[in-house]
């Protein structure tokens, strides 16, 4: 993990410690916040096992596992999360539609 007070300074610090919560490969990690919550998300590619793990944390320091409160019905490889407005939600589900699944 790299910590900097600006994205443009040029200086951060760097953890030397792995935040991942598993002794397998990883790669791709991300962190996103949750929208309205003081947690943060942390997901990686568990390659070698071809799953991500996800983990949760409030500190950005400690990280427990979480993967029992995700369900994922696809393999995504390297991804990420975004937020997205209520109106570009609407422009994409209007290009490509909504999944059956998620049809009421």
């Amino acid at each position: 993990m790299a910590a900097a007070r600006s994205l443009t300074s040029g200086e951060w610090t760097e953890s030397p410690d792995y935040k991942q919560q598993t002794k397998e490969a990883v790669e791709g990690a991300g962190t996103f916040k949750l929208i309205g919550q003081n947690k943060y998300i942390l997901m990686y590619d568990v390659y070698m096992k071809g799953k991500y793990q996800f983990t949760e944390t409030t500190d950005l320091e400690h990280f427990k596992v979480i993967d029992h409160e995700v369900s994922m019905d696809f393999h995504p490889r390297h991804g990420t999360v975004i937020p997205i407005t209520r109106a570009e939600l609407k422009r994409i589900t209007d290009k490509w539609g909504i999944p059956a699944e998620l049809r009421f």
